[in-house]
């Protein structure tokens, strides 16, 4: 009795852990639901087993039994099994579930390890929802990348067990951000000049962090993203508030919905950044700092500094002028 009382704890352990953990961490456990209740695809095998008659049915119990309730070695290897159990799935797999929050967008979904091509991709409708296992290695922890098209991947740090959570699009603008574009008094003049611009975040304690682009034609910058993505409506409605009244804010607002550059640098979320422009042999035209602002939702938008006309200096700031050493030489 005792033994048959081990092996019958083993297995209620066992297949309790294991159907668990499937349905937490896996999107099969309906699969596995149907094969245990013999519905679906699995009717098939109800139906054999009410054709085969009670005495062989009987004999089969009888054999099951024995070999699963009245054998030590049953216990040794459904010992084993959970063993094997814990150290694998358990101690190497975490999940991530990717939610569509919206009502009218659909998503072109990879995740993946950082470190790796992306091992799964699927397209998230609208209010659906995805679950995705991804191996961090034995007992440790992984970067995950959740990328989507149309907004900023998201970063996450994954370990055995660990489910996160992550909603499209609005956790992909958590990130701290910038949208950055010149004023609309220096659009056209931007786009006519194509002068060099560089971006300073000053570094504090560490070394600043400098971005540059050799002709720039006044196109929106994405700082705090990886790539040029479209902007979200809330940072295009600040625009047309910012441009109420003037005459070009519609062109310059088309023309700034898909940023032409991107800065990965995450910016502070208060502070300044400085920004200067050049001409094309190298001589600085002006340079200005820039007011981030604080709080508000990602990415915020933030004005260059107006470019002065040929031969005068940049136009007076409220805030401090750049550090001189920001910008290396």
């Amino acid at each position: 009795m005792r033994l048959f009382l081990t092996n019958l704890g083993l297995l209620v352990l066992l297949g309790t852990a294991v159907c668990g953990w499937i349905l937490r961490y896996t999107e099969f456990f309906p699969v596995i639901g149907g094969l245990l209740g013999l519905g679906g695809v699995f009717a098939w095998i109800a139906f054999l087993t009410n054709i085969v008659s009670e005495d062989r049915r009987a004999a089969l119990q009888a054999a099951v039994d024995k070999v699963l309730f009245q054998s030590r070695r049953a216990t040794a290897v459904l010992s084993i099994l959970f063993g094997c159990f814990l150290v694998g799935p358990v101690g190497m797999y975490g999940a991530v579930e990717v939610g569509n929050g919206s009502l009218d967008e659909t998503f072109r979904v990879t995740v993946g390890r950082a470190d790796r091509p992306a091992d799964s991709e699927f397209i998230l409708r609208p209010s659906e929802s995805r679950i995705v296992t991804v191996f961090t290695g034995w007992f440790g922890s992984a970067q995950v990348r959740v990328a989507a098209e149309d907004v900023p991947a998201i970063a996450r740090r994954l370990g055995p067990l660990d489910v996160e959570a992550v909603e499209l699009p609005g956790d992909a603008w958590l990130t701290p951000s910038l949208a950055m574009r010149p004023t609309f008094a220096s659009f056209d003049d931007v786009r006519r000049l194509r002068p060099r611009l560089e971006l300073c975040l000053p570094g504090g304690d560490a070394s600043p962090a400098t971005w540059r682009t050799d002709t720039y034609n006044g196109r929106s910058i994405l700082v705090g993203a990886t790539a040029p993505v479209p902007v979200p409506p809330w940072t295009r409605a600040a625009w047309q508030s910012a441009g109420f009244g003037n005459g070009g804010a519609g062109e310059a607002i088309g023309y700034w919905r898909l940023p032409g550059h991107a800065w990965s640098q995450i910016p502070p979320r208060m502070g300044s950044l400085c920004a200067r422009y050049l001409d094309r042999n190298g001589n600085e035209i002006c340079r200005s700092a820039v007011a981030l602002p604080i709080g508000g939702r990602n990415p915020a938008d933030v004005a260059l500094p107006a470019l002065p006309p040929v031969g005068d200096n940049c136009p007076t700031s409220e805030v401090p002028a750049c550090d001189v050493d920001c910008f290396t030489p």
